[in-house]
């Protein structure tokens, strides 16, 4: 057979695209027709930036803040991703009639709705756009694989540990953090419960790997967190 998951690599998490560069990819027309075809509206922490299963009208930019993208099933929420500033959301939408996931605020948040008909004109028109577009849809589809991964062949603490990974390598960029969302949320995130997530936590704890108060995260040995990951 050939390759075993231990083999997998690491988490692209550090790899994610950053929209920004999208943009400055356009001409100075295409810069004064995207500004006429977009609208900024801030978000307060919790309020809904869009909708699974509702009509996509707009290619959503993440300007400032942080948000949450989970599919909503059979009751049960089941989150994606966290998305920090200069993200897109909603390109999955853009050859389709609806939103494909929900969109929530995870505190107070300002984003650029850009008119999807436009944004489809400027792929058209741009073929340097197109190509970002193009690398900012295959990285997502690669997090959606490494996420499936972690999900469904990691074992808790390899579960953890990359969502931990992941938090500092793309939402705060510091060893030492404050979570932005409850503990259940972080438990959604790494397909477990929250008393089997409070009990891993505790492990990386004792094994000095994390300092943890309440809602504060500190990362002591990064490195052995990350073989963790990788060994799931």
């Amino acid at each position: 057979m050939v390759g075993k998951f231990e083999n997998i690599s690491e988490s692209r998490c550090s790899l994610c695209f950053d929209s920004k560069i999208l943009f400055e990819t356009l001409t100075e027309l295409e810069e004064t027709e995207l500004k006429a075809n977009s609208v900024t509206i801030k978000f307060k922490k919790g309020e809904v930036i869009c909708k699974q299963g509702t009509y996509a009208s707009n290619i959503i930019y993440l300007k400032e803040g942080l948000a949450k993208i989970f599919l909503e099933f059979n009751d049960k929420n089941i989150i994606l991703r966290v998305e920090p500033a200069g993200q897109l959301l909603a390109l999955q939408s853009l050859y389709g009639n609806m939103y494909r996931y929900t969109s929530v605020a995870y505190e107070d948040t300002i984003v650029n709705l850009i008119d999807i008909n436009f944004f489809r004109k400027l792929m058209f028109q741009n073929a340097t756009f197109s190509y970002h577009i193009a690398n900012a849809a295959n990285d997502s589809t690669i997090s959606a694989f490494d996420r499936v991964i972690c999900l469904t062949q990691k074992k808790s603490h390899g579960r953890i540990a990359e969502v931990l990974i992941c938090l500092y390598e793309r939402i705060y960029k510091e060893l030492k953090f404050k979570l932005h969302f409850p503990r259940k949320d972080l438990a959604e995130l790494s397909n477990m419960s929250v008393e089997n997530l409070t009990r891993t936590l505790n492990d990386f704890r004792n094994d000095n790997i994390l300092k943890i108060k309440g809602n504060n995260i500190e990362i002591l040995n990064l490195e052995q967190l990350k073989t963790i990951s990788k060994k799931g």
